[in-house]
């Protein structure tokens, strides 16, 4: 194997009791670093990414996983329909004065890197505040001039806000000054991927483990942070 399990002993247990071998044979591991050990390695490793491509082609695998996350998540957050456009916002501040808003956008379940966008808030702040911010950006964002403007695409189906709750609040609020109630919101948590929603006071929305929609969300969820490394950098 490439590299050793954490649990290597009983995991050897495990296998060896699965093998029942008639000779008494036990199962072992080892992770060669070299030599013909090594190589055998690399070439298991090149045959199941081959094997498994070929899986993906044949069975239109990515794309159903896709349909199934939107109609999943369409269904979750109780929406009109899948959300064919995700647009994401983070707030990120560098050594306390430098706030920046984040965008990335998803069309039809995959990154539409074309459309990320970057808003460098313009409000005074003494101190770091994502709640202003966040209300600033949405306001510019979805400000009439911009939702005409073709360079920003078409008006999202669902606005996912990293920091969950209070932003989805900051948010709401920021919506009802002007006058937006067309447009699905919900708050991501950065823990657990559980999302808030304006319609449940009961808690949050939590998707299935393991789930097309979950893996969805997790995808948007790094593509922001991903950015976010890349502006520091």
């Amino acid at each position: 194997v490439r590299e050793l399990p954490e649990d290597e002993e009983s995991m050897e247990t495990w296998l060896t009791e699965k093998l029942a071998s008639a000779h008494g044979a036990k199962v072992r591991f080892s992770a060669p670093q070299k030599g013909e050990k090594a190589a055998l390695v690399d070439m298991a490793e090149t045959n199941a990414k081959h094997t498994l491509m070929r899986y993906k082609v044949r069975t239109n695998y990515e794309d159903k996983r896709v349909n199934d996350a939107l109609l999943q998540l369409e269904s979750a957050l109780a929406l009109d329909a899948p959300p064919m456009r995700i647009e994401c916002f983070d707030i990120s501040t560098i050594h306390g004065s430098y706030t920046v808003a984040s965008m990335v956008v998803f069309t039809g379940g995959k990154p539409d890197k074309n459309q990320y966008r970057r808003f460098k808030i313009k409000t005074p702040l003494d101190e770091a505040n994502d709640f202003l911010s966040m209300q600033e950006v949405m306001s510019r964002r979805y400000c009439a001039e911009r939702m005409a403007d073709e360079r920003f695409g078409s008006k999202p189906d669902l606005i996912i806000l990293d920091g969950g709750k209070p932003q989805l609040s900051a948010v709401m609020e920021m919506f009802d000054q002007m006058g937006i109630d067309d447009i699905a919101l919900c708050g991501l948590a950065k823990r657990d991927e559980e999302l808030f929603v304006p319609w449940q006071d009961t808690g949050p929305v939590v998707l299935p483990s393991g789930s097309a929609s979950l893996y969805l969300v997790k995808q948007v969820r790094d593509a922001e942070f991903n950015r976010e490394i890349e502006r520091r950098e």
